[in-house]
């Protein structure tokens, strides 16, 4: 039986590793993460994720800014992962993610439907034309379907640039692979993406999306999962 704890920290994994240390953050969960503040303290964090770690459901790790490399890392209990967590200098660079089995977990207990899954990755930023400046940005999904209707969003105006790449497989997040995916990549005329989601602007290049209805307007949902509030 998984605990709501469990559920929160196995559920919040789910697109991306999280760093651990922001996990007191309460602006951070809310805005970075989309998810309803959890309430514990560090301490607390640190038994629940120990906890996950020793039942297989989730790694730790540490990623180098000198050196463009992980390594993963282990603790003889919850006090030694809070010590990690107050000791780290770059709290982007302590993070825990899901396992294989995690993964296997978090998908018995969550509605994640794949074909609505979309990746968005901004990327060559400040490019100049006739029309202003733009952007280059990649969309992932497993049809084109969900990142055509994505791009009806008045947010930003994409126009299409290349071909569309088959990914056989598709790696769709870090943890989840899916037989097949298309990537297309865009010219975005480069202003802030904004989310009609009670969220602030995002500009930030990297982020993922779970939709049940697409394009931006009030009653879109962003759903990973079952949240605590469903």
């Amino acid at each position: 039986m998984t605990s709501r704890n469990e559920f929160w920290f196995l559920d919040a994994a789910i697109e991306n590793r999280v760093p651990i240390p922001l996990l007191i953050n309460q602006e951070y969960v809310e805005l970075s993460l989309n998810r309803i503040f959890h309430g514990l303290t560090m301490k607390q964090i640190a038994v629940e994720l120990f906890d996950l770690n020793q039942r297989g459901l989730v790694n730790f790790f540490i990623c180098s800014d000198e050196a463009d490399c992980e390594k993963c890392i282990s603790f003889k209990d919850s006090n030694s992962l809070e010590i990690q967590c107050s000791q780290s200098n770059n709290h982007r660079c302590f993070c825990y993610e899901l396992t294989a089995e995690g993964g296997v977990q978090i998908e018995s207990l969550s509605i994640l439907d794949w074909s609505k899954y979309l990746s968005f990755e901004g990327f060559s930023f400040d490019f100049q034309d006739d029309t202003g400046e733009y952007f280059m940005a990649k969309l992932e999904a497993m049809t084109n379907k969900p990142i055509f209707d994505y791009c009806k969003s008045d947010s930003l105006e994409y126009t299409k640039w290349g071909n569309t790449e088959e990914l056989i497989p598709w790696q769709a997040t870090y943890w989840k692979q899916v037989a097949q995916g298309v990537r297309i990549n865009f010219k975005c005329r480069a202003r802030a993406l904004k989310l009609e989601l009670g969220m602030k602007d995002i500009t930030n290049s990297n982020y993922r999306f779970v939709w049940r209805k697409y394009g931006f307007s009030n009653d879109c949902e962003y759903i990973v999962g079952q949240h605590l509030d469903k």
